[in-house]
């Protein structure tokens, strides 16, 4: 099955770093989330097992929190097709139709956005999920006879056996009407921790490795300052191949490292993070030396 990009203005980049190097290579490598892989790697094996589609799936998450990049490795671990599509560009729903209707049985179709989707979109894919063929709005040219040989057409044809692996940014209730089709849903947070694997991941694709103190420095820093993984990952790579050298140790140059990152945040969020870092240096000068370190006079 031929991909579709989920936004044709982003399928190509310009970026050091390709989208595909967030992904793992399989859910073993799933670092950031070990109890998310283990819990994915025995429903697949199930699925395996008795030749099944994949549970419909809702990944939950913030941005940059890698619901997509797990959706991937879904797929790669089911070897299984994978398409894509945005509920930000669907436009009725004949959108949704089409990705349904290309589909094949047990293919994966990963879908972004819900959290933009209007209701009736959301509606729309509800119904397609569950195997309910949708009909396309007619076009103004669409006489009644035309409409009636296309209900007649689609009477009682379903689509595909597909498994659709939605993702959103909105922390949705699984239990709400439009959501009913979900047979999992699972969470996803963006953390340093959850941020160093992921950038780890890039590296060791790219050739490249950082120690690992300063790769936990530069993985809260872009964390906190809100800073997207693809430009940050490719900025990181830009800097160690700068330096002439495949693998570097930055343990001693950390502020050199923070200037690297500076550029690519919001300036009001980097600036309320040095306001931050004073308060917590003035409050530990003012603080008493511990009991043991005191100087004691006789």
């Amino acid at each position: 099955m031929r991909e579709r990009p989920s936004n044709p203005l982003l399928s190509a980049t310009s970026l050091a770093v390709e989208p595909a190097f967030l992904v793992p290579p399989t859910l073993s490598h799933l670092a950031e989330d070990r109890a998310l892989a283990s819990s994915l790697g025995r429903a697949i094996e199930e699925c395996l097992r008795g030749r099944r589609r994949f549970p419909h799936t809702l990944l939950c998450g913030p941005a940059d929190s890698g619901k997509r990049s797990v959706a991937r490795a879904i797929a790669k671990e089911l070897a299984e097709p994978v398409a894509t599509l945005s509920m930000v560009a669907v436009s009725g729903p004949a959108d949704i139709d089409a990705a349904f209707r290309d589909a094949s049985d047990r293919s994966v179709l990963v879908v972004d956005g819900l959290e933009l989707a209007s209701p009736a979109a959301l509606r729309d894919l509800g119904r397609a999920a569950s195997g309910v063929r949708l009909e396309p709005a007619p076009g103004k040219a669409c006489d009644e006879f035309e409409q009636l040989l296309r209900r007649q057409s689609q009477a009682g044809k379903r689509y595909p056996s597909v498994t659709v692996i939605a993702t959103t940014r909105d922390t949705v209730d699984p239990t709400a009407p439009w959501f009913g089709w979900v047979e999992r849903t699972y969470y996803l947070g963006r953390t340093p921790e959850a941020e160093a694997a992921r950038l780890r991941r890039v590296l060791v694709r790219c050739g490249h490795s950082l120690d690992e103190g300063s790769l936990a420095a530069a993985a809260a820093l872009v964390v906190d300052l809100g800073i997207r993984t693809l430009a940050a990952a490719s900025t990181l790579v830009e800097w160690i191949r700068e330096q002439g050298a495949t693998a570097v140790d930055a343990s001693g140059r950390i502020e050199e490292l923070v200037a690297v990152f500076g550029p690519l945040a919001n300036p009001e969020r980097v600036q309320q993070r040095l306001a931050d870092r004073s308060a917590e240096l003035a409050e530990a000068d003012a603080a008493p030396a511990p009991a043991a370190s005191r100087l004691i006079l006789p």
